[in-house]
């Protein structure tokens, strides 16, 4: 299933990031579904990025990660993950919002994944028109699956 859904994640525009840094944000709900599929990504060698509450359920779980502010709750001057996608510091997201708050939030979100970003980025090649999102337990888990990318240049998107 892993290989068939970064085949259409690819597809779609947005292939699965080979490395960089995933932000991971999720509902009381779906963490216990995602510390293992984290993890995985975290030991592929990418760095985690997460609200205060999914970083502290990761860090309890052993799995590093930085903590970054939603973009309700940033002060004036400080970042926050949107602003982070848009600046294309952002590989991946993965976030399954739940409540009014965490609703404002993930539209922010979601918006942010489908600008184009900066020209270059690190982590957004020149074909890819957005950031690539995960919005259910079963993405996450597909997107950790056991395989991964051989190495080399990736082809420009389907048009």
């Amino acid at each position: 299933f892993g290989t068939a859904f970064a085949k259409g994640m690819l597809a779609a525009g947005s292939g699965l990031p080979r490395e960089g840094r995933i932000f991971v944000s999720v509902a009381n709900r779906d963490k216990r579904a995602m510390i293992f599929p984290v993890k995985r990504l975290a030991d592929l060698g990418f760095t985690i990025v997460a609200t205060t509450g999914t970083a502290d359920v990761l860090r309890r779980n052993g799995i590093p990660s930085e903590v970054v502010h939603k973009h309700s709750e940033r002060d004036e001057g400080e970042q926050s993950i949107v602003d982070l996608i848009l600046a294309g510091d952002i590989a991946m997201v993965v976030n399954t919002p739940s409540g009014p708050n965490a609703r404002a939030d993930g539209y922010a979100i979601r918006a942010a994944t489908t600008e184009p970003g900066p020209a270059k980025s690190a982590y957004r090649p020149d074909w890819s028109f957005s950031t690539p999102i995960l919005i259910t337990p079963s993405d996450i888990c597909a997107s950790a699956a056991p395989t991964r990318p051989a190495p080399g240049p990736r082809p420009p998107a389907l048009s």
